[in-house]
């Protein structure tokens, strides 16, 4: 609410946000269920706050406080990338003014880049890559390679073909230094379910990312084949299970399934039963339009409304982000992987849509 009213929404759109975003099963469903995904909400919308006061009120703690949020987001989900996190935080302290906070700002993006790097690099000496997340290759890799490896076998979920010996050969994997670390040598957890955080997922993913981009620079055109496809799964209900494609393994009961049902049918226009094989939602045509009006508003607004339009432009960048990285890396959960930038998307067009923006500091 305070970020609505500090970028100077018309009350009626306010309310109108309000309600779609506390209608929304799916905010309840990551909030109580998938709770690992909720912190994201919560830190972007913190730092949208942060940085409309720091380019409405100049004032550094503001900046201060957007480093802190970014940078927790950075080292909490490898979703947000350190280099977009340092973009973002280097595009903010350019619009630092007067010349008198500067330095202070200039040295809090310098902490920030130390400490965005960090873990990077630890990983670089410790495991040899250098990089947030061991997944890279693997996510990259979806909707690109027609068969994996055997060894791959000791990933999947299901019993299947070759399982047992492919888990047995994990273990020659493990450098000596880390089989005495079970979250780095046990094959599974202690439920029976595959260990995604075994060593070998380093080696393993490391040896698809070659082929991968190789097969891309031969025929680019199979990246926007793969954004395509992506895109159907990147606009359905977060709610929707992206395995499934259902809502009923979401809904405890007949009543739970009826609000996620109407919920889809009112906020994302789709009627149909399979996302799949159906068609496309009406949100599907909407988000481009919906983003393009945000960006024209920016460029229009970015001088008698800066602060408004920089806010904006920091919630957009975090939605194409995230967009690009469902559509080009990994979409097959991109529907839940939008969720934390919807209240985003709900909120920069709300902006766009009030015809006479005020910032307030």
């Amino acid at each position: 609410v305070a970020l609505l009213v500090r970028l100077g929404v018309h009350p009626w759109l306010r309310r109108l946000v309000m309600v779609l975003v506390l209608l929304d099963p799916a905010f309840y469903i990551f909030l109580l269920l998938f709770f690992y995904s909720f912190h994201e909400l919560v830190l972007l919308l913190l730092a949208a706050v942060a940085v409309q006061r720091f380019l409405a009120a100049r004032q550094v703690r503001f900046y201060a406080a957007a480093c802190a949020c970014l940078v927790t987001l950075t080292y909490t989900r490898s979703l947000f990338h350190f280099a977009w996190t340092l973009a973002i935080l280097a595009a903010l302290a350019l619009a630092a003014r007067p010349e008198g906070l500067r330095r202070p700002v200039l040295g809090l993006l310098a902490a920030s880049a130390l400490l965005v790097l960090a873990w990077p690099v630890k990983n670089l000496l410790r495991f040899d890559f250098f990089g947030s997340s061991s997944w890279q290759g693997y996510n990259l890799s979806q909707g690109l390679i027609r068969e994996y490896p055997p060894i791959w076998a000791a990933f999947v979920l299901k019993d299947a073909p070759g399982q047992a010996e492919a888990r047995e050969r994990l273990a020659q994997t493990v450098p000596e230094r880390f089989r005495s670390i079970p979250v780095l040598a046990a094959a599974t957890k202690e439920s029976g379910s595959p260990n995604w955080n075994h060593y070998s997922i380093i080696l393993l993913s490391r040896g698809l990312e070659g082929p991968v981009l190789r097969r891309l620079r031969e025929n680019p055109g199979l990246l926007l084949a793969k954004a395509a496809a992506n895109y159907r799964q990147a606009v359905i209900d977060p709610a929707r299970d992206p395995f499934l494609h259902s809502l009923e393994e979401q809904a405890p009961n007949p009543l739970a399934w009826i609000w996620l049902r109407t919920h889809e049918q009112g906020a994302y226009l789709y009627f149909g039963k399979d996302p799949q094989t159906g068609p496309l939602p009406g949100f599907a045509w909407l988000l481009p339009p919906a983003l393009a009006l945000v960006l024209v508003q920016i460029v229009r607004r970015r001088r008698s409304d800066p602060a408004g339009a920089g806010t904006a432009a920091f919630l957009l960048g975090a939605i194409l982000w995230v967009l690009a990285m469902v559509l080009f890396v990994d979409g097959r959960e991109g529907n839940r992987m939008r969720f934390s930038t919807q209240p985003l998307l709900l909120v920069s067009v709300a902006w766009a849509l009030t015809r006479s923006p005020r910032s307030e500091s």
